[in-house]
């Protein structure tokens, strides 16, 4: 007599915890209005570049940097130990631009927290816009809208959002467009509700005040991760915002091989085993109850294909008009067709990083 197992309530329990993440965290996010107000306050911002050997990217991004509109600003880029051409460049843009600045990283450490140390200690302004060479802003209005959120809501902390580009249309920048866009849904969502656990360098505002001295040591000996754990140690509901306004975002470059994709997305996640352990566990369910759906989807459907085929479209029912939303307001360009097969994908992904999460890595950036 063959014994056959029917998960259906187990494939149910999953369903429902997914569908949690989507009605609680990111509908907040879907319907959230980043209302554009007035800037009124006299302070500047540092615009803060840490780069190594990022010539190129300095060239083609360094004119939207400078000519940001509506508010003071010194652009810094904090040179960790680059090649001399670097320097030579700067410098000789910065006798045609008054608000570049530069700073020659004395220090040669992994990672760049030495860098951003360093060149926070030497800005011009309290308070610090940061993003990545490879980032184009989406407007001359960038810096001015992260610090009118700051302002507004009496925030130390603004968290922006910053889309990877598609330069060729192929699986990997599609998919690495679409997990960066998850990746923003995931934080934002979060912040929203009071629970900000991550922010990235590449769109990144704080007031310097609220950086103690020692920050930096804390986790000295790892080599990425700097802003995750940076936001992850200071900010909390009180004194965290974030700001999704179209002209705050930051485009950026994508990884042009899957070994240098997987080498990136490992450092990222080996990060997250120095987060606090309520941001692990929330982030740990919702892969992993992702994980066990399709997992129980697929071996289901040969014993209760009705049930499992019912419980997968309550799912996405559910998903598809928030997902909608957050596509237009995030950028996402890929269809809602492209997102069921992407959801699908995160089963894979998410088998082959979450492991990270409780490896630590040491590697340089």
């Amino acid at each position: 007599m063959q014994l056959v197992i029917d998960f259906t309530d187990f494939l149910l329990v999953t369903s429902m915890i997914q569908l949690f993440y989507w009605l609680f965290f990111f509908s907040k996010l879907a319907i959230y209005k980043d209302i554009s107000t007035p800037f009124r306050s006299n302070n500047g911002v540092s615009v803060v570049v840490c780069a190594k050997n990022d010539l190129n990217y300095i060239r083609n991004n360094m004119p939207k940097w400078l000519d940001q509109q509506g508010i003071s600003h010194e652009l810094l880029i904090v040179d960790d130990f680059s090649g001399i051409e670097t320097q030579h460049f700067i410098e000789k843009m910065k006798a045609i631009h008054g608000c570049l600045s530069y700073y020659k990283v004395k220090t040669n450490l992994p990672g760049k927290k030495q860098a951003l140390q360093e060149g926070m200690s030497v800005s011009s302004y309290s308070d610090i816009l940061l993003t990545d060479a490879d980032c184009e802003p989406n407007s001359n209005y960038w810096a001015k809208n992260m610090s009118s959120v700051a302002y507004s809501h009496k925030a130390d902390i603004v968290l922006g959002y910053s889309p990877y580009k598609i330069i060729k249309k192929n699986l990997l920048h599609k998919w690495i467009h679409f997990e960066g866009w998850l990746t923003g849904v995931l934080y934002l969502s979060f912040a929203l509700k009071g629970l900000p656990y991550m922010g990235v360098g590449r769109n990144l505002f704080y007031k310097k005040s609220i950086i103690p001295s020692s920050v930096f040591d804390d986790n000295n000996h790892v080599a990425s991760g700097d802003d995750d754990l940076l936001i992850n140690k200071l900010s909390n509901s009180k004194n965290t915002a974030i700001c999704i306004h179209p002209d705050s975002f930051c485009t950026t470059m994508p990884k042009d091989t899957w070994k240098a994709y997987y080498a990136q997305k490992s450092r990222h996640y080996s990060t997250a085993s120095f987060y606090k352990w309520h941001h692990k566990i929330l982030l740990g369910v919702f892969s992993i109850s992702l994980v066990l759906f399709y997992f129980l989807l697929i071996i289901n459907m040969f014993t209760n294909p009705k049930m499992s085929l019912l419980i997968y479209l309550l799912r996405i029912v559910i998903m598809i008009p928030i997902s909608f939303k957050l596509i237009k307001k995030l950028e996402g360009q890929f269809s809602l067709f492209e997102l069921l097969i992407f959801d699908f994908l995160l089963f894979l992904y998410y088998l082959i990083f979450s492991f990270s999460v409780f490896i630590p890595n040491k590697k340089t950036w």
